[in-house]
């Protein structure tokens, strides 16, 4: 359908924002889960997508102080300034971290709560703002992957975090982001949790609208296609060897009601991945399903660290 692209990231991020204002994976038994929630599955890895590259590199950064456990931080890749804000658990540390990646055009603010979770429980987390701009070419899915890289490179130089031990959330266009890095420097990263990231975006560009021409430039640009079909997300799963779980909602306008054979081809691709489908979630888990998000997302972790 005409403009399916830009509406499809145009309602998950007004979902979000409208929402807002108010060694091993294990599965479980709660009762909000389908029937068909999937276990984690091993599969025989195959030849990597991905070239050899080198490891994330160390950045400069700033961090100011609001209090022992809420640290501003300023990290610089080239002439781009990215802020953003590292939660610190009691303690002297050193300590995991957990960097998230938000929705295309959205703060950080509505994934404070889930960061906040972890942080409680002995995770640093990190939250930052994208330094691209929704309609211009500084936002398409590589320009979020450098800030993505430069975040982390600076922030794991600290003495307060355990660089063995990072781990990527991501939500929707930030999910498919995470997705990106974590595939690319897999030796770096120790998991992923994916919230709907959107895999559906390059399928859509070139099944439905490959010429571009119905998709408005104040949502998607030339350039954002053009970065999205330099690379197959699912050519670089293989090289992830860590282990993987992925949040999916069944509610009208959900990415996993949506697409879910999208996420059936993640999981065969992925060595290690685990799809949990919650019944009755939206595409941003803003109310069911959000505490099931918290708790596995803080025992994934636990489990893996």
């Amino acid at each position: 359908m005409k403009r399916l692209i830009a509406l499809s990231l145009a309602a998950g991020m007004l979902l979000v924002m409208s929402s807002c204002s108010t060694n091993s994976v294990e599965s479980t038994s709660a009762v909000i889960l389908t029937s068909e929630n999937t276990m984690a599955v091993e599969t025989e890895s195959s030849a990597s997508a991905v070239e050899e590259k080198s490891m994330i590199a160390e950045r400069e950064i700033k961090v100011l102080d609001y209090t022992d456990t809420k640290k501003q931080i300023f990290i610089y890749r080239d002439d781009v300034e990215l802020s953003g804000i590292l939660y610190l658990p009691e303690g002297d540390g050193p300590f995991p971290v957990v960097f998230f990646a938000s929705a295309i055009g959205s703060g950080y603010d509505y994934l404070e709560d889930i960061a906040k979770r972890l942080t409680k429980n002995g995770m640093a987390t990190v939250l930052f703002n994208f330094a691209g701009v929704a309609g211009t070419d500084d936002l398409t899915v590589l320009t979020e992957a450098e800030d993505l890289k430069a975040v982390i490179g600076g922030v794991r130089t600290l003495p307060v975090i355990d660089s063995s031990n990072v781990f990527l959330f991501g939500h929707s266009f930030g999910g498919l982001v995470a997705s990106y890095v974590g595939c690319n420097y897999p030796e770096e990263i120790k998991g992923m949790i994916l919230l709907e990231p959107a895999y559906h975006l390059k399928d859509e560009i070139s099944g439905s609208d490959p010429d571009m021409s119905t998709i408005p430039e104040s949502i998607l640009t030339n350039r954002f296609i053009e970065d999205l079909n330099t690379f197959d997300i699912y050519d670089y799963m293989p090289s992830f060897n860590g282990n993987v779980i992925i949040f999916l909602g069944t509610a009208e306008g959900s990415f996993g009601r949506t697409w879910p054979s999208l996420y059936d081809k993640a999981q065969e691709q992925f060595p290690s991945a685990e799809l949990i489908y919650v019944e009755g979630a939206d595409h941003g888990f803003m109310s069911v399903g959000r505490e099931d998000v918290k708790q596995k997302s803080l025992d994934f972790v636990k489990n893996n660290i």
